[in-house]
């Protein structure tokens, strides 16, 4: 489409509309992007927040577990066997399910190495306990005491370290994440800018086009009006613009050559009326000498009478 065809009304609301797009489209990618942005960095932190809660929790259940059984297994008494023996039941369920609910949500591969390695050391205390208990079923209770003092308390420490490690891992995540949020936050505002400056551009580049378009054809009439009020007539107008400036270019190029065939016409007419003013004169003059020559005959006649 030549911009030369549309009216000055279509070329301002068109140039309007462009940069409304232009905007509502950058302000849409940016409400997007940084609702993207949120989003992830929301559920990242509620998910490390979690598993931090969890790993807590599972820590603390371990070491009283731990406590409880060895309590059971060191003491000669049947009674407090007896008496932790439903906790431990308890204990070992819970921290099952716990760590279910872990596993669950624990879905990166570093998380999942971690909860390996823990899982691997966990089957270590359960060993360990497996014989100090066994130890205690044959009444060996300076091996039981051996057992829990060496590899028993040992293998608890490695598990639950292994526990800090995984609660480690989720706070580093957790800052990783808040980290890379507010990255692509300072992203986003920096696509924003970027694109504000592209359409302050684009806005001024249209402005400019604009103006161009304006300005040529205005100075082209304006030079066209003030040739025919210096008298020039001499103007041959074509313009092949369809806009309103087209319009009154062709209207004064028709105005110019009405001027200049009334000017010829009127020229024409001045000219008729002076050949025969010239006419008019040489009749006169002729009819004057023939009156004098007349007259003369006249004189002379009454003369010779």
């Amino acid at each position: 489409m030549n911009p030369k065809n549309l009216s000055i009304s279509h070329k301002l609301w068109g140039a309007f509309i462009l940069l409304l797009v232009a905007m509502l489209a950058i302000g849409s990618i940016t409400l997007y992007q940084a609702g993207l942005v949120q989003k992830r960095a929301e559920a990242e932190l509620v998910n490390t927040a979690k598993l931090m809660v969890m790993s807590t929790r599972w820590k603390g259940l371990t070491e009283a577990a731990v406590v409880r059984s060895m309590a059971a297994i060191i003491s000669s008494d049947p009674m407090v066997e007896d008496l932790f023996k439903d906790n431990l039941a308890n204990d070992s369920k819970d921290i099952g399910k716990l760590h279910a609910e872990v596993a669950k949500l624990a879905t990166t591969p570093e998380d999942q190495a971690q909860l390996k390695q823990t899982q691997a050391l966990g089957k270590g205390v359960l060993a360990a306990a497996k014989l100090a208990g066994e130890r205690r079923a044959v009444g060996d209770y300076s091996g039981i005491a051996a057992a829990v003092k060496n590899e028993y308390r040992a293998a608890t420490k490695a598990y639950l370290d292994s526990i800090d490690q995984f609660a480690k891992l989720q706070l580093e995540k957790n800052s990783r994440a808040q980290a890379a949020a507010d990255a692509a936050q300072s992203q986003t505002l920096l696509f924003a800018g970027i694109a504000g400056a592209a359409v302050l551009a684009l806005g001024m580049a249209i402005a400019a086009t604009l103006v161009r378009t304006i300005r040529a054809p205005l100075q082209q009439s304006v030079a066209l009006a003030g040739a025919i009020a210096n008298g020039d007539l001499t103007q041959r107008i074509h313009t092949d613009r369809r806009d309103e400036f087209g319009t009154l270019i062709r209207s004064l190029g028709h105005m110019n050559e009405s001027l200049a065939a009334l000017v010829g016409n009127v020229r024409s007419s001045t000219d008729s009326i002076g050949t025969a003013s010239t006419q008019i004169a040489s009749g006169t003059q002729d009819l004057s000498s023939r009156t004098e020559h007349q007259a003369s005959n006249l004189q002379q006649t009454a003369s010779s009478m």
